[in-house]
């Protein structure tokens, strides 16, 4: 099987190409994704179709407005790389044909420490509160203590913070950052009383390996069938 020039592709195309062709190094689950990935988008009589416009939307926006917060990149715009620009573009790429209704409402990220997935969670919840115009939205993370959900939530705030075209539309508090059509953010414990009544747009769950049970995952993923698009998205160190 001959090898494909990845080079004039998009990114979230190369990346897949480069992993098929033996140019990236991944594990099993990646490169069966891929696999899925490429045969979908050339098959006519898939369920589903991808819509770069609106995978290139949400990246456009996290390369255009997120900034670094922390450490020597600070202040700089982040750049996506190759395995992070898949990863989003598959999220808000893909669609049911006719309904318009996006392919993954679950999506689980586990990586090696230090691979920026935090601040790429906090970025995918800034691009929803933002591009989704969804009114009244909620996005809450959520781990086993609020200090480790704060992590990420705490990004949020830093993120907006460091923006200020973003800080004009938003309001950021210590417990919540109140966003574009009445949308909030905030961090929550697996305990918290507060768990029930939520109408989830985004629901993220830090650090999965330190739940003891599916709980929460279910809960989370319960409270968002009042939503078109809800995501529960799980993000653990490999």
């Amino acid at each position: 099987m001959s090898s494909t020039d990845s080079s004039e592709l998009p990114r979230w195309a190369a990346y897949a190409f480069d992993v098929l062709d033996g140019r990236e190094v991944v594990g099993e689950y990646v490169r069966k994704h891929c696999e899925q990935f490429v045969d979908d988008m050339g098959d006519p009589a898939s369920r589903w179709e991808f819509n770069s416009d609106e995978a290139d939307r949400f990246i456009d926006f996290i390369e255009g407005f997120i900034k670094h917060t922390r450490g020597e990149w600070a202040g700089r715009f982040m750049e996506l790389s190759p395995w992070q620009c898949y990863f989003v573009a598959n999220l808000f790429g893909w669609r049911e044909r006719g309904t318009d209704l996006r392919r993954y409402r679950t999506a689980n990220l586990f990586v090696a420490r230090k691979s920026g997935k935090t601040q790429l969670a906090a970025a995918i919840s800034v691009a929803l509160m933002v591009l989704d115009n969804d009114a009244a939205g909620e996005f809450v993370f959520a781990a086993t203590k609020k200090d480790q959900a704060r992590l990420a939530f705490d990004e949020v705030r830093r993120i907006i913070q460091a923006n200020p075209t973003l800080l004009k539309r938003f309001e950021v508090r210590r417990h919540d950052v109140r966003g574009p059509r009445d949308s909030v953010c905030k961090a929550l414990a697996s305990d918290s009383n507060t768990l029930d009544g939520l109408s989830l747009n985004l629901g993220v769950i830090d650090e999965l390996h330190g739940m003891r049970d599916g709980s929460l995952v279910r809960v989370l993923k319960s409270s968002q069938g009042s939503r078109r698009n809800g995501l529960t998205l799980a993000i653990t160190t490999a």
